[in-house]
């Protein structure tokens, strides 16, 4: 095939085309050739399966890869213009001999990753997608013992595809998986010249030392100053749904223009904490906040919940703590019991969200879920981007010094912080702070 197609493998690419694990990931610079490499890798066993998936963050981020599928299979003689279709923003679908299908999907629709089961499935740019996305891919295969292939950019270097590199480099992980990084000069058709390729030294200046090994080297960096350290997507973040039987309490932290406002929905079963939902937008009111939690199908069982001490004071207006729980005729609002509670010092009650998120002794089990849809939260967590529309966002992280060790006694920062302080502010009003006792709190109005 790679004499038809003209393709020849770098020293990168040749272990990974070669390699025979049933999981592979590979983290790639920008421009290394992942998404060649990805289509030689289908199209060099695909007369061993009947249907094998391509999935992106959305169908735009499939395109380039079934594109040079087309090419592939054009060059062996095996499609022609009637058997595949290439729309510009849909799914793409090829029919090759023998009842062969490749389609791709959109990660934007994570219910359509299901039903028929896959021989294969390549996972394009999966740091951009929920680990939702890895775990139906691999419901998809199990009934084939179908590969999972997953390439892409490092977006944050704590994230589920970061946490899977590292998770892979031990030949011994669960999974039976491996992982590769495929450096931005190991496409020596671009850079002739590999690591010392004077474009490579530029751009290694400009990004910086730490910028440049992830987007570019394709290693994650260890995170450094994070608020919670413990948080790992692979294991607290998953498919969390509501539990029609149980409450449901919220936390908010009104936002203050141009701030974020965040509402986090969450339930709390036998000591446990599930985060279900989320809302995290800019340049919004409590008026407008309060309609959309009011348009929620589980609205009726929101039962109370906690809110930011400082919504207890005016602003130039009506304070948000009243707008919340005092109910509003021209709203429709009937009110929602909240507490806003005076949290010193702040680090108790981030402890307090610690001991949740490490494994409990007895079950070896976090005590707290949440959805990989509450992409807000999870932003502040370092799991992942911020939600689109977001300026700015990021990590919830320590305060450092000009060296970027962390300050003492530790401190963090006032910015990305919003669904996180939220959160706070829920459970610390359920549980108390670190170090006092975990009996729950009866959840009513008033300010304390």
């Amino acid at each position: 095939m790679m004499q038809v197609t003209g393709f020849i493998p770098s020293e990168a690419q040749e272990p990974i085309l070669y390699d025979e694990h049933r999981i592979e990931t590979i983290t790639g610079g920008i421009q290394s050739g992942k998404s060649t490499m990805l289509a030689v890798k289908l199209a060099s066993q695909f007369w061993l399966g009947d249907l094998y998936w391509i999935i992106g963050p959305d169908y735009e981020q499939c395109r380039r890869e079934f594109g040079y599928l087309i090419e592939i299979f054009q060059a062996l003689n095996l499609i022609k213009p009637g058997s595949y279709s290439f729309p510009s923003h849909d799914q793409c679908v090829m029919k090759l001999p023998g009842g062969i299908t490749v389609e791709t999907k959109s990660a934007k629709y994570p219910d359509r990753i299901a039903g028929r089961s896959c021989d294969g499935i390549i996972l394009c740019e999966p740091g951009q997608m929920p680990y939702e996305i890895m775990q139906r891919s691999l419901e998809r295969l199990v009934a084939k013992d179908g590969w999972l292939m997953m390439a892409g950019t490092l977006e944050v270097s704590s994230d589920w595809f970061a946490d899977k590199f590292k998770e892979y480099q031990n030949p011994g992980n669960p999974d039976g998986g491996i992982s590769f990084p495929m450096p931005t000069w190991s496409n020596t058709a671009l850079f002739p010249g590999g690591r010392t390729d004077p474009k490579i030294v530029q751009l290694e200046a400009s990004l910086g030392p730490d910028r440049f090994q992830e987007r570019c080297a394709g290693i994650p960096l260890k995170p450094r100053s994070l608020v919670f350290p413990e948080f790992k997507s692979i294991m607290h973040v998953g498919d969390v749904r509501i539990d029609q039987n149980e409450p449901v309490y919220i936390g908010v932290d009104p936002g203050y223009f141009p701030s974020v406002y965040a509402v986090v929905f969450l339930q709390f079963i036998e000591d446990e904490i599930y985060v279900f939902d989320e809302i995290f937008v800019q340049h919004t009111g409590s008026e407008q906040i309060i309609s959309m939690v009011a348009k929620k199908p589980y609205f009726s069982k929101i039962v109370g919940g906690a809110i930011d001490v400082g919504s207890t004071q005016h602003h130039g207006g009506q304070p948000d703590y009243l707008i919340w729980t005092k109910p509003d005729k021209n709203l429709a609002w009937p009110g929602i019991p909240l507490k806003a509670r005076q949290i010193k010092p702040l680090n108790d009650a981030i402890n307090r969200i610690r001991t949740f998120l490490r494994p409990h002794p007895l079950t070896g089990r976090p005590q707290i879920h949440i959805s990989g849809r509450c992409r807000g939260l999870l932003s502040e967590f370092g799991a992942c981007k911020p939600p689109e529309g977001i300026d700015g966002g990021g990590a919830w992280k320590m305060k450092r010094d000009a060296r970027g060790e962390i300050l003492l006694p530790e401190r963090p920062e006032e910015e990305h912080c919003h669904a996180a302080k939220a959160l706070i502010y829920a459970v610390v009003d359920r549980y108390g702070l670190a170090g006092s006792d975990r009996a729950g709190i009866q959840v009513s109005s008033g300010v304390y």
